[in-house]
């Protein structure tokens, strides 16, 4: 039986028999070798702990911005929002100079609309006002379930979505406040809504009827 290179394995990696082997930046294994140290456990582990919290640390992305791609293009967006500088702003929060807001609005805005996968197809006038409703109705939603969450909430209570609207009520409660009340404002009331989707159902109608007839012809 051909013998077994390496020392036999210990600790937390003892009984596994799978072996993997790769090459790596000098500096690389230099800071793998002092982790390793530090934590009082032997190279292998290190390597094996620090690759199952990658796995982990997919997992929470996904949970939390529902994909690893996602989590980082918001990562990408907080970025550019960090390094944004107006000049002729004399505050340091965006949030409360209406012309450091206004460019970094731009700036979010310009980096989704660099990724936009091709031009919109045209759209009915129904379908064109449920994305202005849905545009307008999902922030207020989000807002009051913010500022509507139990803080007290234990912890065999409630949903996940429960529980992430509590912590954010916790969080930027004030700010969600402020936002709904700024979106709630931006909302037509029921009554225009309902007058706006009349006046796309006509003008839907009108165009198929237009269409219809030069077909006929």
């Amino acid at each position: 039986m051909k013998a077994r290179r390496g020392r036999p394995p210990t600790g937390t990696i003892h009984g596994k028999s799978s072996v993997f082997t790769t090459r790596i930046r000098p500096e690389l294994r230099e800071k793998l070798d002092e982790a390793a140290v530090r934590a009082g456990h032997s190279l292998s582990q290190e390597v094996e702990r620090r690759l199952s919290d990658s796995f982990i640390q997919d997992r929470r992305m996904e949970d939390a911005f529902g994909s690893v791609e996602q989590f980082w293009l918001m990562r990408l967006i907080s970025l550019a929002m960090q390094q944004q500088y107006v000049p002729f702003s004399g505050a340091d929060d965006w949030r409360r100079s209406p012309e450091h807001f206004e460019v970094m609005l731009k700036t979010v805005n310009g980096i989704l609309e660099s990724m936009r996968p091709a031009p919109m197809s045209e759209t009915s006038p129904i379908e064109k006002e449920m994305m202005d409703f849905t545009s307008k109705n999902l922030p207020i939603a989000l807002w009051k379930a913010i500022t509507e969450a139990d803080e007290s909430l234990r912890l065999d209570q409630g949903t996940n979505d429960d529980h992430l609207a509590a912590m954010l009520k916790r969080k930027i409660g004030k700010v969600a406040e402020g936002a709904l009340k700024n979106a709630q404002k931006a909302m037509p009331s029921e009554e225009e809504w309902k007058l706006r989707r009349d006046a796309a159902y006509a003008e839907q109608h009108k165009s198929m009827s237009e269409t219809g007839k030069r077909r006929k012809k």
